[in-house]
């Protein structure tokens, strides 16, 4: 009888140079946007869990966008009642990150990008969260869950991983990468094909986790470098070194399914569009 690593590899051998329109990742995002207003946001943004799919690297975690500010599915419109601040934003475990980076979206609002952690201390979401400077509200639009192990590491169904990151395009050439590592470390460096840059760090003090996060000069992973079969090898996938306080070498990854997954943020959209106000139809 085949065994798993035998059906993965024949899943390989059948989809070896077969164009997917529509990603996984996509698909992933949009299952659980649907589930999320369908049972209730704030419940679905702490309790979500895990899929496991049958794609070598996606048994690791979840990458889900709840999208909080989203009115009810059976709403034709965005107009009515908008969530509060304390209903879009859920408990954060620890404070937020101010990064120092910001984004302009296409109807001229601007928001800071943030990172946190949201949901509990053994299985929280990694979340990139965008304030708009106008109103102040957050809303984490880029959020996927990681099981923390016995020993703090990142725990799947294979060895524990140590590295986790987004990337998200800021301009031609310019990318903003930011993610989070298992331990404590008092350097870490993210590099590509273009360079690499130290990125600034801050310490979650509930969970062991260090946040990363840097702007520099490189082109961007392709959007679809984390969503098929197959691992991304081409030029612009990371290396992610961590360090300690003696300039020794702690843990490094070089690309894989968690490192350099696109962020969804409001100036891009995401994978769907955000519901708008139905033309000639007046809000109550």
């Amino acid at each position: 009888m085949p065994d798993i690593d035998d059906l993965r590899r024949a899943m390989r051998s059948e989809t070896t140079g077969l164009v997917m329109g529509v990603s996984i990742d996509r698909i992933t995002r949009r299952a659980r946007g649907l589930r999320a207003r369908r049972t209730g946001v704030m419940t679905a943004a702490v309790a979500v869990g895990v899929v496991t799919l049958a794609v070598p690297g996606y048994a690791l975690l979840d990458r889900t966008q709840p999208r909080f500010g989203d009115p009810p599915m059976s709403s034709p419109s965005s107009c009515g009642p908008r969530p509060s601040a304390s209903q879009r934003m859920p408990q954060t475990i620890g404070p937020l990150v101010e990064t120092g980076t910001s984004i302009e979206a296409a109807d001229r609002r601007r928001f800071d990008v943030l990172l946190g952690l949201i949901g509990q201390p053994d299985r929280p979401m990694f979340s990139i969260v965008f304030r708009d400077q106008r109103t102040g509200q957050l809303d984490p639009w880029d959020m996927s869950q990681v099981v923390r192990g016995p020993d703090g590491d990142f725990a799947g169904h294979g060895p524990a991983w140590h590295f986790y990151s987004s990337q998200m395009p800021l301009d031609a050439g310019r990318v903003l990468d930011a993610g989070i590592y298992s331990r404590a470390a008092q350097r870490i460096v993210v590099a590509s094909a273009d360079g690499g840059a130290d990125a600034r760090l801050a310490r979650n003090a509930e969970t062991g986790w260090t946040f990363f996060w840097v702007e520099r000069e490189a082109r961007p992973l392709p959007a679809d470098a984390n969503t098929g079969p197959e691992e991304y090898t081409g030029p612009e996938r990371l290396t992610i070194t961590a360090y300690d306080a003696g300039g020794r070498r702690q843990h490094t990854v070089t690309g894989g399914f968690n490192v350099g997954g696109r962020t969804q943020n409001p100036r891009d959209n995401g994978p769907d569009p955000l519901p708008t106000q139905t033309p000639g139809l007046p809000c109550a």
